[in-house]
């Protein structure tokens, strides 16, 4: 089973290709449960997908390969790196992912809501903006290296 930075790297991967501008993830039965707008073609294309751990495991093992091959993955603003560092914040909450969305924002700085149940079993939602994500991102470099 992969964890939330995997996993949800993984969903990110797939909704790039997708060309997902905003998006709501649900976890539902162990599965994840995605909507998401669009910006390919017909306009207003929204989309309801649905990923078990099996296929996000597939996509996990082609994105790898992929990173591998080209030295892909190191960019901060694509969309699978900014639900790869969500899931790392996840995952170091060691909270259980619930939802999580990004077209929640009041303003006009990009932030994304994340609903977890905690280890004691109380629901939090969190909205966390995207600076600290890139901090986040920062960390997880130096980390790696």
């Amino acid at each position: 089973m992969l964890n939330y930075l995997q996993g949800l790297r993984a969903i990110g991967q797939d909704l790039e290709s997708h060309g997902a501008i905003a998006f709501e993830i649900k976890i539902e039965n162990g599965e994840y449960r995605v909507q998401c707008d669009c910006d390919l073609p017909p306009p207003g294309n929204l989309l309801s997908l649905c990923y078990t751990g099996k296929i996000l495991e597939q996509i996990d093992f082609m994105g790898k390969l992929k990173r591998g091959r080209t030295g892909a993955g190191a960019g901060v603003e694509t969309l699978s790196n900014l639900l790869r560092n969500l899931g790392a914040y996840i995952d170091q909450s060691q909270g259980q992912l619930l939802r999580v969305s990004n077209y929640e924002s009041a303003g006009t700085e990009v932030v994304f809501r994340i609903e977890v149940k905690t280890p004691q079993g109380r629901r939090v939602v969190d909205d966390v903006p995207k600076p600290v994500l890139d901090q986040l991102c920062t960390v997880l470099r130096n980390n790696r290296t």
